[in-house]
């Protein structure tokens, strides 16, 4: 199954929970006399998730939430993070020990909070160790990592959040999501980035990038490098370099091509900014 394949099932799923929505709110999403107002796919996806989050912020009672956690780095090199929304920063400080901090409003502190578990040299974080749909959590994450902890990959899971992660260098950085906007700022080897609508802005050195986008915007803000090669492959989406690039077949191009950088979008667009 082709990844435009799968967000097209996605894409049926949620217009079946509208529908499923619309009917127990008493039909107002099936008024059928109304004119149709039509969105772009992300503005759509925006709107869906912006209802769930106000729905699940309207039920019940929730209160504040503040919680930290330390976690000792000894033979960790990955993290996943799996999330719902809201906020999620990973960053590195002059500490001792992994700080993780979960912090909004939640309806049951003892239940609602993240659950982490070491595997390996992994350090999974999830949003909530029992089913999030039934939840009724607002909630944003902050991960600081030691300054001399060997991280290699961070992967991060998400529907709808503001991520930024700044390291000094990583292997490997994995995202995907449905949307939101995400930031990330460090030296790495690969970048991949699969999303819906979802907004990616990288700064620093990049060897390798793989992007899957419908309606996402990709800028590359790049450091001075011996040159990249860029596959991009769009229906309706613009390429823009301040980068003078040149073209061969279906590939641009500059200097020695060292770095292979590939985006393959319906209607996202791609920058490239070179960093001073």
């Amino acid at each position: 199954m082709s990844r435009y394949t799968r967000m097209a099932l996605i894409l049926l799923t949620i217009g079946a929970i509208l529908i499923f929505v619309g009917y127990t709110l008493g039909g107002s999403y099936l008024d059928l006399s109304q004119t149709p107002n039509w969105t772009g796919i992300g503005d759509t996806i925006e709107s869906v998730i912006g209802f769930i989050r106000d729905h699940r912020r309207d039920e019940g009672s929730l209160r504040s939430f503040d919680q930290e956690y330390n976690v000792d780095p000894a033979g960790i090199c990955d993290i996943k993070v799996n999330w719902l929304d809201g906020e999620i920063t990973i960053k590195t400080e002059d500490v001792q020990s992994i700080m993780i901090r979960e912090w909004g409003s939640v309806k049951n502190a003892e239940k609602d909070r993240l659950f982490y578990r070491k595997t390996g040299s992994n350090l999974i974080i999830d949003y909530s160790e029992r089913e999030i749909l039934n939840n009724i959590i607002d909630k944003n994450l902050e991960i600081v990592l030691p300054h001399k902890m060997s991280m290699e990959n961070i992967r991060v899971n998400c529907m709808d959040a503001e991520l930024d992660i700044e390291m000094p260098v990583l292997k490997t950085v994995k995202i995907e999501c449905m949307s939101g906007e995400y930031v990330v700022k460090v030296d790495t080897e690969q970048l991949f980035f699969d999303s819906m609508s979802g907004k990616l802005e990288f700064f620093g050195e990049l060897e390798n990038f793989r992007g899957n986008t419908m309606d996402g915007d990709v800028v590359l803000h790049l450091r001075k490098m011996s040159g990249f090669s860029l596959k991009y492959s769009s229906m309706s989406g613009s390429l823009i370099s301040e980068i003078p690039l040149l073209k061969s077949d279906e590939i641009f191009y500059c200097g020695d091509r060292k770095a292979d950088y590939q985006l393959e979008s319906m209607s996202g667009n791609i920058t490239i900014v070179e960093l001073p």
